[in-house]
């Protein structure tokens, strides 16, 4: 996602990814990290909220400001293998 989509789209897509994921793991922590770009971090925080409103309390939306640096990405968006090993480490894994 993010090539071509507006927002409201987005947070549409969103909301329905939250539904899917909760269906299919009733009883899973969900944790819906902030893109580390930073896109759409409104977006995913509404669509958490809404899923928090509408009584699922067990989904979070989890800032990830300042969490990877230059060398942890592969184009600049995606994490490479040490940035994958920095957001476990964020996450308690």
């Amino acid at each position: 996602m993010g090539h071509r989509v507006s927002s409201a789209q987005f947070q549409t897509a969103y909301t329905s990814l939250l539904r899917k994921v909760r269906a299919a793991y009733p009883q899973a922590w969900i944790f819906a990290l902030e893109t580390f770009r930073g896109r759409y971090v409104p977006q995913t925080q509404a669509a958490v909220e809404a899923a928090v409103d509408g009584g699922d309390s067990r989904v979070s939306f989890v800032d990830t400001t300042g969490w990877l640096g230059s060398g942890d990405l592969t184009d600049s968006v995606h994490p490479n293998d040490q940035g994958h090993r920095v957001i476990a480490a964020r996450i308690g894994m």
